[in-house]
């Protein structure tokens, strides 16, 4: 079996034994965990994170810092010392990847449309989606998570906006003018988007880090 996730979150692991013997009696011996050929082991760490007493089921939290497949081998042992040890159970950990714009409000247009604005309206970012930098924002005192950011743009010029929202008032511009309002999401690893004169940029299918609104003035 063969979990994924990214590295600096932890996996948890739950391991059920039973022994028609002796039910509720077995005990867990301490995990043996084998890194990623040319990785230490120092770069994970193993915690049990119920319980040490006598029982049927144990869970694990896995939290590694470098990418790559970590193989554990679990052994349950009965009260007659008895033991049984389960094949290799593989936790793949991969880097985290860049985030992807969800739902916002307005949609995008397709292309070669745009949004009529004739009076002060707002275009946000709902959601964020990520391994790591999320939009709604986490828990303050979540230890992994932390909070997607935002970068806006009106025709090619950054804005001093840097929450989830940003207005327009069309009073501040020419009726029948088309204006290109950008949103990027950015995560904590703030990795480089695609060329600036692109309206959109796309890290894999659907996961778009930047898109770009057309919006006309009436």
């Amino acid at each position: 079996m063969i979990t994924t996730s990214a590295v600096d979150t932890p996996v948890r692991i739950v391991v059920n034994a039973s022994d028609e013997d002796d039910p509720g009696a077995l005990t867990f011996d301490d995990p043996i965990l084998y890194p990623p050929t040319g990785v230490p082991a120092t770069a994970a760490t193993l915690s049990r994170v119920d319980s040490d007493d006598v029982d049927s089921q144990a869970k694990y939290d896995l939290y590694a810092t470098d990418p790559g497949a970590w193989e554990l081998v679990f052994t349950v042992r009965d009260p007659l010392d008895h033991t049984y040890s389960t094949t290799p159970y593989t936790v793949s950990f991969g880097e985290d990847k860049e985030p992807c714009l969800g739902v916002t409000d307005p949609a995008f247009p397709p292309a070669g449309a745009y949004v009529v604005v004739d009076q002060l309206r707002r275009f946000s970012v709902e959601t964020v989606l990520d391994d790591l930098d999320v939009f709604p924002l986490p828990p303050a005192d979540d230890p992994y998570l932390g909070p997607a950011r935002f970068r806006w743009f009106l025709d090619g010029a950054p804005l001093d906006v840097d929450g989830n929202f940003v207005e327009i008032d069309p009073a501040l511009y020419a009726p029948g003018t088309q204006h290109a309002l950008r949103v990027e999401a950015v995560d904590r690893n703030d990795q480089p988007l695609c060329d600036s004169a692109l309206a959109s940029c796309e890290d894999r299918p659907g996961c778009f880090q930047r898109q770009t609104w057309t919006v006309e003035v009436h």
